[in-house]
């Protein structure tokens, strides 16, 4: 969940405004969450989320696994393809 502690939207004039992208999604992935257990109690599987790496770019390989890990955080699943 977002840190709280912190300002959601910081104002600089000289470098713009800068958003905590987390509380935007927050509410999106609460949703999903909510439809994904819905699926499950209705004896469905989850939707699968597969992620293609197209090239051996360390950056895009770490980009997946994150991705990977916020879809099972959501109830997704999630399958890393080379």
């Amino acid at each position: 969940s977002p840190d709280v502690s912190k300002p959601a939207v910081v104002a600089d004039p000289t470098k713009g405004v800068k958003l905590d992208a987390s509380l935007v999604a927050q509410p999106f992935r609460e949703e999903i969450k909510a439809k994904v257990q819905a699926m499950k109690q209705a004896g469905m599987e989850p939707p699968l989320l597969v992620g293609l790496l197209a090239n051996k770019d360390p950056a895009a390989r770490k980009y997946a696994e994150w991705t990977g890990k916020a879809c099972r955080a959501d109830g997704l699943r999630y399958e890393l393809r080379t």
